[in-house]
């Protein structure tokens, strides 16, 4: 999967407000009120917003966080002769719609590494990713250091990691594996180079605030039990394509790989963006087992 990114430049106060819709975008300050006569920073209701509903519509992977954009494109011939499809389709309909673009903060280029509100992206090892855990806690580590590099300089950083393996080669400088030992070099390198002082503590999984969200079960997560799915697949014709799912439980074909499917959000997986926007013409043999509230609408 391959990222770019676009800012939009003055987005609200080049809207200007009526005299008669001052009177709700006030603030009051040490007694005194002030009004916006253009619309403040981050309103919801605006052309800013619309154009990235109008892109989902289109079935482009488009996240947007007040005026920055992430859009995602899959590996493709386009995309291998540099022709970011999806991005430039995003920035035709940002610019249509009168939106001023900060080309200094763009990304144009489709890359695999970015950095987007202040953190790393790295699509190479959002999917299909087999390495030992500790490996992957020391990545993470390194990662989140880079992407606040500014922020932690010249300070003392605490880092707690549910991971004892990459803790003690922490502490003690050393590790039996070697690739740990190359994970360690390069965090000694930023933290030398950030000059923080780093201390790897322990934290039990269960206490680990970040751990909270991915590990909490929720009804997207269901699917059919295997003997169901198989039971289906032998009194139907074998399904090729699970139009509502995600990557962790979309159903597998009858040569043990996951179906094409299409997910509510980007993924690495997914083959396309929103049930609702795909063309199923060619589809013959469809599956879906949709979330209880979106029974009525498939």
């Amino acid at each position: 999967m391959f990222l770019t990114s676009i800012d939009n430049k003055s987005d609200y106060d080049r809207v200007r407000l009526s005299r008669e819709s001052w009177q709700y975008f006030g603030i009051e300050f040490a007694g005194w009120y002030f009004v916006y006569t253009v619309l403040p920073f981050g309103f919801k209701l605006t052309d800013c917003t619309q154009a990235t509903g109008y892109c989902r519509k289109l079935g482009v992977p488009c996240l947007q966080y007040i005026d920055d954009r992430l859009i995602a494109e899959w590996v493709g011939s386009d995309i291998r002769k540099g022709s970011p499809v999806l991005a430039w389709k995003s920035l035709y309909i940002v610019c249509q719609t009168g939106i001023f673009i900060g080309l200094a903060k763009c990304s144009f280029i489709p890359s695999q590494l970015l950095k987007f509100l202040g953190l790393l992206i790295d699509t190479c090892n959002l999917a299909n990713d087999d390495r030992p855990i500790h490996l992957k806690e020391a990545d993470a580590l390194i990662t989140t250091i880079s992407s606040l590099f500014d922020d932690l300089k010249n300070y003392r950083v605490d880092a707690f990691v549910d991971n004892k393996a990459l803790v003690d080669a922490w502490n003690n400088l050393v590790s039996k594996n070697s690739d740990l030992n190359d994970a360690l070099k390069k965090l000694f390198e930023l933290s030398q180079k950030c000059n923080i002082d780093l201390k790897v503590q322990y934290i039990a999984t269960k206490d680990n605030p970040a751990d909270k969200v991915s590990r909490s079960l929720s009804l997207q997560d269901c699917q059919l039990s295997e003997e169901k799915w198989n039971l289906i697949q032998r009194k139907y014709d074998p399904h090729t394509v699970d139009l509502m799912a995600l990557d962790s439980n979309v159903m597998l074909g009858i040569d043990g790989k996951k179906l094409k499917h299409f997910t509510p959000f980007p993924s690495p997986l997914s083959d396309g963006v929103n049930l609702f926007s795909q063309d199923l013409r060619d589809e013959t043999y469809r599956y879906v087992f949709p979330p209880f509230g979106l029974i009525s609408p498939v």
